[in-house]
């Protein structure tokens, strides 16, 4: 029985109305109305206020299959999906997940990078919206990762992404404007060909090409100084 179920039960159990339940948690009675029906999850504090006034343990409110799993095994699991393009998890399996890993980075990320592929592949709207929901959630958690080799600029292309593809160009250039993306200037561009303000799009991608050709330029003087350097270095073991 999933948490929705059981908050439904106990609730019946007491003789609650929804509206009851909803004033003795201090909440809305749509909040209880979606909690039974799985659309959304209470908080860590409401887990526990529910736990407390039903009388009964939050292991319990929780899915017991979803707390013998560990950590590790949900993301085999996820990482396993993603490689074999294989979706098996609904929304409602994921934001099962989210809860009780709210705070893991590597989940977080997983989970986004699941419902990313799963919504790019599929076209579906819910997946990509929820994704973008826990690349914004990852970012937040990012000083938290110290294990793992997974880079914000790698999180905030894939939001970009997901705003290009839902054609919400005006939502990307102020993301990029805001968190700095990199290569901006032929990010930017795009946005503006795909809106058609063709003044500012040539103004940025000129400027992208100017910054790609300076960076080339550095790159070979830096590999011409390498030269010199390691020519001097071999002129003076000579001398020596």
């Amino acid at each position: 029985m999933n948490l929705g179920k059981k908050i439904k039960e106990l609730r019946k159990n007491r003789g609650y109305s929804q509206e009851v339940l909803a004033e003795l948690m201090n909440v809305s009675s749509c909040a209880v109305s979606k909690w039974e029906s799985s659309l959304s999850y209470p908080d860590l504090n409401n887990l526990v206020l529910l736990a407390n006034l039903f009388n009964v343990s939050v292991d319990y409110l929780l899915d017991n299959n979803l707390l013998k799993e560990s950590e590790s095994q949900v993301l085999t699991n996820l990482e396993e999906m993603i490689k074999n393009a294989s979706y098996q998890f609904d929304i409602k399996k994921v934001k099962e997940i989210q809860f009780k890993f709210s705070n893991s980075f590597l989940v977080i990320y997983t989970l986004a990078r699941y419902l990313f592929n799963y919504g790019f592949e599929d076209d579906k709207d819910e997946e990509l919206d929820y994704s973008l929901t826990l690349f914004f959630k990852a970012l937040e958690l990012m000083n938290t990762n110290e294990e793992y080799i997974v880079y914000s600029e790698e999180i905030k292309i894939d939001i970009i992404n997901i705003y290009l593809k839902k054609e919400k160009y005006s939502e990307a250039i102020d993301f990029i404007n805001k968190f700095h993306v990199i290569n901006s200037s032929f990010l930017l561009g795009i946005c503006f060909a795909k809106q058609k303000i063709n003044d500012k799009a040539l103004e940025n991608l000129s400027k992208n090409y100017c910054e790609t050709v300076l960076s080339l330029v550095n790159v070979a003087a830096y590999q011409s100084l390498v030269y010199v350097f390691a020519r001097q270095m071999k002129t003076i073991k000579k001398r020596v």
